[in-house]
Protein backbone atom coordinates (compact mmCIF):
# COMPACT_ATOMS: atom_id res chain seq x y z
CA UNK A 1 0.00 0.00 0.00
CA UNK A 2 1.03 3.59 -0.53
CA UNK A 3 2.23 5.26 2.71
CA UNK A 4 -0.66 7.76 2.59
CA UNK A 5 -3.11 4.83 2.63
CA UNK A 6 -1.62 3.43 5.84
CA UNK A 7 -1.80 6.85 7.48
CA UNK A 8 -5.40 7.28 6.38
CA UNK A 9 -6.29 3.80 7.61
CA UNK A 10 -4.79 4.51 11.01
CA UNK A 11 -6.75 7.76 11.25
CA UNK A 12 -10.18 6.35 10.36
CA UNK A 13 -10.35 2.59 10.92
CA UNK A 14 -11.64 2.71 14.49
CA UNK A 15 -14.97 4.28 13.47
CA UNK A 16 -15.16 4.24 9.65
CA UNK A 17 -18.13 2.15 8.48
CA UNK A 18 -16.04 0.01 6.11
CA UNK A 19 -13.43 -1.04 8.67
CA UNK A 20 -15.90 -1.44 11.53
CA UNK A 21 -18.14 -3.47 9.23
CA UNK A 22 -15.27 -5.80 8.38
CA UNK A 23 -14.58 -6.46 12.07
CA UNK A 24 -18.30 -7.01 12.77
CA UNK A 25 -18.49 -9.54 9.93
CA UNK A 26 -15.41 -11.34 11.23
CA UNK A 27 -16.94 -11.60 14.70
CA UNK A 28 -20.19 -12.92 13.18
CA UNK A 29 -18.42 -15.68 11.25
CA UNK A 30 -16.33 -16.66 14.26
CA UNK A 31 -19.31 -16.71 16.62
CA UNK A 32 -19.99 -20.37 15.92
CA UNK A 33 -16.42 -21.47 16.71
CA UNK A 34 -15.72 -19.37 19.80
CA UNK A 35 -14.10 -19.71 22.26
CA UNK A 36 -10.87 -20.13 20.34
CA UNK A 37 -8.38 -22.43 22.00
CA UNK A 38 -4.86 -21.04 21.82
CA UNK A 39 -3.08 -18.09 20.31
CA UNK A 40 -4.73 -15.79 17.77
CA UNK A 41 -2.53 -14.62 14.89
CA UNK A 42 -3.45 -11.69 12.64
CA UNK A 43 -1.37 -11.76 9.45
CA UNK A 44 -1.01 -8.52 7.55
CA UNK A 45 -2.09 -6.70 10.69
CA UNK A 46 -1.95 -3.28 9.03
CA UNK A 47 -2.36 -0.56 11.62
CA UNK A 48 -3.66 -2.93 14.28
CA UNK A 49 -7.42 -2.48 14.75
CA UNK A 50 -8.34 -6.17 14.33
CA UNK A 51 -5.39 -7.26 16.43
CA UNK A 52 -6.69 -4.98 19.16
CA UNK A 53 -10.01 -6.86 19.01
CA UNK A 54 -8.19 -10.20 19.24
CA UNK A 55 -6.28 -9.05 22.31
CA UNK A 56 -9.55 -8.38 24.11
CA UNK A 57 -10.44 -12.06 23.74
CA UNK A 58 -7.15 -13.74 24.59
CA UNK A 59 -3.46 -14.02 23.72
CA UNK A 60 -2.74 -12.66 20.25
CA UNK A 61 0.09 -11.59 17.97
CA UNK A 62 0.17 -9.64 14.73
CA UNK A 63 2.46 -9.95 11.72
CA UNK A 64 3.21 -7.00 9.42
CA UNK A 65 6.05 -6.41 7.01
CA UNK A 66 5.61 -2.73 6.13
CA UNK A 67 7.68 -0.60 8.55
CA UNK A 68 5.22 2.34 8.54
CA UNK A 69 2.22 0.11 9.24
CA UNK A 70 4.21 -1.68 11.93
CA UNK A 71 5.05 1.62 13.63
CA UNK A 72 1.42 2.77 13.53
CA UNK A 73 0.15 -0.58 14.84
CA UNK A 74 2.69 -0.44 17.66
CA UNK A 75 1.11 2.82 18.79
CA UNK A 76 -2.25 1.08 18.99
CA UNK A 77 -1.43 -2.31 20.51
CA UNK A 78 2.09 -2.09 21.88
CA UNK A 79 4.69 -4.83 21.40
CA UNK A 80 2.35 -7.66 20.34
CA UNK A 81 3.72 -7.54 16.79
CA UNK A 82 6.37 -9.19 14.67
CA UNK A 83 7.81 -8.15 11.33
CA UNK A 84 7.87 -10.79 8.65
CA UNK A 85 6.42 -12.27 5.47
CA UNK A 86 3.30 -14.38 5.26
CA UNK A 87 4.98 -17.11 3.21
CA UNK A 88 7.72 -17.60 5.86
CA UNK A 89 6.01 -17.12 9.21
CA UNK A 90 8.30 -16.67 12.23
CA UNK A 91 6.09 -18.92 14.38
CA UNK A 92 6.45 -22.55 15.40
CA UNK A 93 4.29 -25.41 14.17
CA UNK A 94 0.84 -25.94 15.74
CA UNK A 95 1.07 -22.81 17.88
CA UNK A 96 -2.21 -21.03 17.01
CA UNK A 97 -5.90 -21.66 17.43
CA UNK A 98 -6.92 -18.97 14.95
CA UNK A 99 -5.26 -17.19 12.02
CA UNK A 100 -6.95 -14.18 10.40
CA UNK A 101 -6.00 -12.53 7.12
CA UNK A 102 -7.90 -9.40 6.09
CA UNK A 103 -7.20 -8.40 2.47
CA UNK A 104 -3.68 -9.84 2.56
CA UNK A 105 -3.74 -12.40 -0.26
CA UNK A 106 -4.89 -9.61 -2.57
CA UNK A 107 -1.58 -7.76 -2.44
CA UNK A 108 1.41 -7.72 -4.75
CA UNK A 109 4.33 -9.78 -3.55
CA UNK A 110 2.15 -12.27 -1.65
CA UNK A 111 2.54 -15.92 -2.63
CA UNK A 112 -1.00 -17.21 -2.07
CA UNK A 113 -0.24 -20.95 -2.04
CA UNK A 114 2.82 -20.60 0.20
CA UNK A 115 0.97 -18.29 2.60
CA UNK A 116 -1.93 -20.73 2.98
CA UNK A 117 0.54 -23.58 3.52
CA UNK A 118 2.22 -21.58 6.29
CA UNK A 119 -1.16 -20.90 7.91
CA UNK A 120 -1.85 -24.63 7.90
CA UNK A 121 1.56 -25.29 9.47
CA UNK A 122 1.19 -22.88 12.39
CA UNK A 123 -2.39 -23.82 13.24
CA UNK A 124 -2.98 -26.58 15.74
CA UNK A 125 -5.27 -29.45 14.67
CA UNK A 126 -8.82 -28.16 14.98
CA UNK A 127 -7.69 -24.55 14.57
CA UNK A 128 -9.35 -22.08 12.23
CA UNK A 129 -8.28 -19.81 9.39
CA UNK A 130 -10.48 -16.80 8.53
CA UNK A 131 -9.74 -15.08 5.21
CA UNK A 132 -11.40 -11.89 3.97
CA UNK A 133 -10.41 -10.55 0.58
CA UNK A 134 -11.54 -8.45 -2.37
CA UNK A 135 -14.04 -9.93 -4.80
CA UNK A 136 -14.27 -10.03 -8.60
CA UNK A 137 -11.25 -9.56 -10.81
CA UNK A 138 -13.29 -7.33 -13.12
CA UNK A 139 -13.34 -4.59 -10.47
CA UNK A 140 -9.57 -4.02 -10.60
CA UNK A 141 -8.83 -0.32 -11.11
CA UNK A 142 -7.21 2.82 -9.60
CA UNK A 143 -8.22 1.84 -6.06
CA UNK A 144 -6.34 -1.45 -6.40
CA UNK A 145 -3.19 0.19 -7.71
CA UNK A 146 -3.17 2.59 -4.76
CA UNK A 147 -3.51 -0.42 -2.45
CA UNK A 148 -0.90 -2.41 -4.42
CA UNK A 149 -3.51 -5.03 -5.24
CA UNK A 150 -2.63 -7.85 -7.61
CA UNK A 151 -5.68 -10.13 -7.66
CA UNK A 152 -9.29 -10.45 -6.60
CA UNK A 153 -11.22 -13.61 -5.73
CA UNK A 154 -14.55 -15.37 -6.02
CA UNK A 155 -16.15 -17.44 -3.30
CA UNK A 156 -15.60 -20.76 -5.14
CA UNK A 157 -12.05 -19.80 -6.14
CA UNK A 158 -10.93 -18.80 -2.65
CA UNK A 159 -12.61 -21.85 -1.12
CA UNK A 160 -10.74 -24.09 -3.54
CA UNK A 161 -7.42 -22.49 -2.61
CA UNK A 162 -8.04 -23.27 1.07
CA UNK A 163 -9.04 -26.83 0.29
CA UNK A 164 -5.86 -27.35 -1.74
CA UNK A 165 -3.87 -26.15 1.28
CA UNK A 166 -5.48 -28.86 3.42
CA UNK A 167 -8.35 -26.95 5.05
CA UNK A 168 -11.97 -27.99 5.38
CA UNK A 169 -14.21 -25.07 4.42
CA UNK A 170 -16.69 -24.35 7.22
CA UNK A 171 -18.23 -21.13 5.85
CA UNK A 172 -17.88 -19.33 2.53
CA UNK A 173 -19.79 -16.14 1.84
CA UNK A 174 -19.65 -12.67 0.38
CA UNK A 175 -20.11 -9.48 2.38
CA UNK A 176 -20.99 -5.85 1.70
CA UNK A 177 -23.93 -7.09 -0.35
CA UNK A 178 -26.46 -4.29 0.12
CA UNK A 179 -23.95 -1.66 -0.89
CA UNK A 180 -22.35 -3.73 -3.66
CA UNK A 181 -24.24 -2.12 -6.59
CA UNK A 182 -23.05 1.35 -5.58
CA UNK A 183 -19.47 0.22 -5.00
CA UNK A 184 -19.36 -1.65 -8.30
CA UNK A 185 -20.74 1.37 -10.17
CA UNK A 186 -18.13 3.61 -8.54
CA UNK A 187 -15.27 1.28 -9.45
CA UNK A 188 -16.40 0.95 -13.05
CA UNK A 189 -16.83 4.72 -13.33
CA UNK A 190 -13.29 5.23 -12.00
CA UNK A 191 -11.97 2.90 -14.68
CA UNK A 192 -13.80 4.78 -17.43
CA UNK A 193 -12.51 8.14 -16.15
CA UNK A 194 -8.99 6.78 -16.18
CA UNK A 195 -9.36 5.56 -19.75
CA UNK A 196 -10.62 8.98 -20.86
CA UNK A 197 -7.79 10.84 -19.13
CA UNK A 198 -5.13 8.40 -20.21
CA UNK A 199 -2.71 6.31 -18.10
CA UNK A 200 -0.54 8.24 -15.67
CA UNK A 201 -2.73 11.36 -15.76
CA UNK A 202 -2.93 11.33 -11.97
CA UNK A 203 -1.66 9.23 -9.10
CA UNK A 204 -4.08 6.40 -8.19
CA UNK A 205 -5.95 6.83 -4.92
CA UNK A 206 -8.09 4.44 -2.91
CA UNK A 207 -11.80 4.82 -2.24
CA UNK A 208 -11.13 5.29 1.47
CA UNK A 209 -12.25 8.67 2.79
CA UNK A 210 -13.89 9.91 5.97
CA UNK A 211 -17.61 10.37 5.17
CA UNK A 212 -19.91 12.90 6.87
CA UNK A 213 -20.91 11.72 10.34
CA UNK A 214 -24.58 11.09 9.50
CA UNK A 215 -23.69 9.11 6.38
CA UNK A 216 -21.12 7.09 8.31
CA UNK A 217 -23.77 6.19 10.91
CA UNK A 218 -26.21 5.17 8.20
CA UNK A 219 -23.68 2.94 6.45
CA UNK A 220 -22.56 1.47 9.76
CA UNK A 221 -26.19 0.54 10.43
CA UNK A 222 -26.19 -1.40 7.15
CA UNK A 223 -22.99 -3.18 8.21
CA UNK A 224 -24.50 -4.11 11.58
CA UNK A 225 -27.59 -5.55 9.90
CA UNK A 226 -25.46 -7.56 7.51
CA UNK A 227 -23.32 -8.91 10.36
CA UNK A 228 -26.47 -10.13 12.13
CA UNK A 229 -27.45 -11.99 8.96
CA UNK A 230 -23.98 -13.52 8.62
CA UNK A 231 -24.24 -15.17 12.01
CA UNK A 232 -26.51 -17.81 10.47
CA UNK A 233 -26.66 -17.26 6.71
CA UNK A 234 -24.34 -16.77 3.73
CA UNK A 235 -24.59 -14.09 1.04
CA UNK A 236 -24.32 -14.81 -2.69
CA UNK A 237 -23.12 -11.36 -3.80
CA UNK A 238 -20.79 -8.71 -2.39
CA UNK A 239 -17.59 -6.81 -2.90
CA UNK A 240 -15.65 -8.95 -0.41
CA UNK A 241 -15.37 -12.72 -0.13
CA UNK A 242 -14.97 -14.44 3.25
CA UNK A 243 -13.94 -18.05 3.88
CA UNK A 244 -13.60 -19.81 7.24
CA UNK A 245 -11.52 -22.99 7.12
CA UNK A 246 -10.58 -25.59 9.72
CA UNK A 247 -7.39 -27.63 10.01
CA UNK A 248 -8.57 -31.19 10.71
Amino acid sequence: MEPREFRLMYAVEKDHWWFVGKRLAAAALLEGVEPIQGLRLDLGAGTGALLQEHLRRGPALGLENDPLALALAHKRVGPRLARGLSHALPFRDNCAGLVTMMDLLYHQGVDVAATLAECHRVLRPGGFLLVFDSAYQGLMGPHDRAMHGARRFTRPGLSLRLERAGFTVVRATYRNSLLAPGVIARRLAARWRERLRGPGAEAPASDVARPPEMLNRLLLGVMRAEARWLRRHDLVLGTSVCVLGRKD
